[in-house]
């Protein structure tokens, strides 16, 4: 599926390159609409994807690995 959504990507990409700012105008409009229908729809943590840069990750996995991972048996 993912593989003809690129497919359709490419494809629209090539057709808007001939069209004028009006039409452009006119997708973009569309286009939005239909992103904030998708937007609207993410649930749970899903609104969250990509919300941490890649450094950021690394930082909080590094961070929980060293703290959290680890059994202090004089804690209780």
């Amino acid at each position: 599926m993912l593989s003809k959504a690129i497919d359709y990507q490419k494809s629209i990409n090539e057709k808007i390159k001939f069209l004028d700012e009006e039409k452009l105008q006119e997708i973009y409009r569309i286009v939005e609409i239909f992103y904030k229908d998708f937007a609207v729809q993410k649930k749970g943590l899903e609104k969250f994807c990509g919300f941490l840069s890649d450094e950021d990750a690394a930082k909080m996995t590094q961070l929980i690995a060293e703290e959290c991972e680890r059994v202090d048996y004089n804690e209780w």
